[in-house]
């Protein structure tokens, strides 16, 4: 400006003093409007204020104070993210209400962050088809279980539900949004259709069916919040807001519990596999005419093997790896001290050395991978559970996962259960079972 009660200053620092003079002088008003005709995300034609509604006053004391509050509170992960809000909190003043498309499922990783139309149709396919399995279930509410929870299916699914809202706090806490989506609502889906199955005839649980509603709801509100609100009031009948309910509440995971159910659901894949085996090796037998003990598809019975605790040159390979483990940083000693710790060991001395590492070398490897992967869990003799009880807990289960029409679970150490197997009992030599890996022959029945 070269002229006037600004002179000397930039045009763009001289701007805001003028128009705020104005105002003041009462010589002029704040007037704003649209370029275009506004259109709203729901497709109508919309009727604007003429005020300044159009912007939000960033750089007003007040709001700055609150929102550098927030921000000192938030885990940002790098001093170089959190420089960037700081630098920009501090030149923001005024801006239009903006939004920039943001997906649940998008921006964790590394991967691109891309609107993906299949995608966002699946979803709204999804809720809608949730929504309708809500309004069926809350119909024919009456038809459900009643009483106290008391099937294995009823623990497992409250334990998935536990997991669920745990592990969902952590992931909004560490704003993983894209593993809240994952943990919040499909993995909670695949546990109520896994428990709905489970069931069986009995049928489901009502108070275990209303709590996942309630929890699901809860969990889905920060991403989804039109359609929870809409599930909280419409269908469930609360109160008030959904978003103002508060976090559910939960008990502690057990791990021990889910370490069983994932043993189970691995069992089913492992005794078909056996199965679709020994049908094609029968039926294969039968063509060349070989007498062996057929198996039909028809009325099979199965006869499922569990040998709970490693035992011989097994226990003591895992008793060295647990002496040569370090369970904090999750690494091995040198093999070099793990194969002398073998040689000096009551394996290594009683037969040729040599022998016995061809024999456990392949078994020590494979244990040391699982315990940097997992844990020093993997070095322990048996599981932390009792597998026979497990698979007995669950025999409807066993019969129509595989399609059985009788199951038996034998302990694969009594010789009276191997008697059982008659002829076939050579295949339980070649499929012996180990603890964590059952073994099963079928027969007609």
């Amino acid at each position: 400006m070269i002229v006037g009660e600004f002179k000397g200053r930039k045009v763009q620092e001289a701007k805001p003093l003028i128009r705020a003079k104005l105002i003041e002088l009462g010589e002029a008003i704040m007037y704003s409007e649209p370029e275009k005709r506004v259109v709203s995300r729901s497709g109508d034609g919309c009727v604007v204020a003429l005020t300044d509604q159009w912007y939000i006053t960033y750089g007003e004391e007040e709001w700055k104070k609150l929102a550098e509050e927030c921000l000192s509170n938030m885990n940002l992960y790098s001093d170089e993210t959190r420089h960037g809000f700081e630098h920009t909190m501090s030149w923001l003043n005024q801006w239009a209400w903006s939004r920039s498309f943001g997906l649940a499922d998008a921006g964790d990783g590394v991967d691109d962050a891309n609107f993906v139309f299949e995608t966002a149709n699946a979803a709204i396919l999804r809720l809608t088809k949730e929504i309708s399995w809500m309004e069926e279930v809350l119909a024919a509410e009456s038809s459900l279980r009643m009483g106290p929870p008391s099937t294995y299916a009823d623990r497992v699914f409250a334990n998935e539900m536990n997991i669920a809202v745990k592990m969902t706090e952590q992931n909004y806490q560490g704003y993983m949004f894209r593993e809240a989506l994952k943990t919040g609502f499909y993995d909670l889906q695949a546990a109520r259709d896994e428990y709905r199955f489970s069931c069986g005839s009995g049928g489901t649980h009502c108070d275990l069916v209303q709590h996942f509603m309630d929890v699901q709801t809860r969990l889905i509100s920060p991403i989804c919040p039109h359609y929870a609100e809409y599930v909280w009031r419409e269908l469930l009948k609360k109160d008030g807001f959904v978003v103002n309910a508060g976090w559910p509440s939960a008990g502690s995971p057990d791990l021990t519990l889910k370490a069983a159910n994932k043993y189970l659901q691995d069992s089913f894949v492992l005794i078909r596999k056996l199965l679709q085996k020994q049908l094609l090796d029968s039926k294969k037998a039968n063509k060349k005419g070989v007498s062996v003990a057929a198996v039909t598809e028809d009325k099979i019975t199965g006869l499922i093997y569990v040998n709970e605790q490693f035992d011989g040159w097994k226990a003591e390979c895992l008793r060295i790896l647990q002496s040569k483990f370090d369970s904090n940083k999750h690494i091995f000693a040198p093999d070099g001290e793990i194969i002398e710790a073998l040689k000096n060991s009551s394996v290594g001395q009683a037969t040729n050395f040599k022998q016995i590492q061809k024999l456990c070398m392949p078994f020590l490897r494979f244990k040391k991978d699982e315990a940097i992967a997992i844990g020093a869990q993997a070095l322990e003799l048996k599981l932390p559970f009792g597998e026979i009880e497990v698979l007995k807990e669950n025999l409807d289960l066993i019969k129509r996962q595989i399609g059985l029409e009788e199951v038996e679970i034998l302990a694969a150490s009594d010789p009276a259960a191997l008697a059982k197997a008659g002829s076939l009992v050579s295949l339980l030599n070649q499929n012996p079972a180990s603890p964590g890996s059952p073994t099963a022959i079928f027969l007609t029945s």
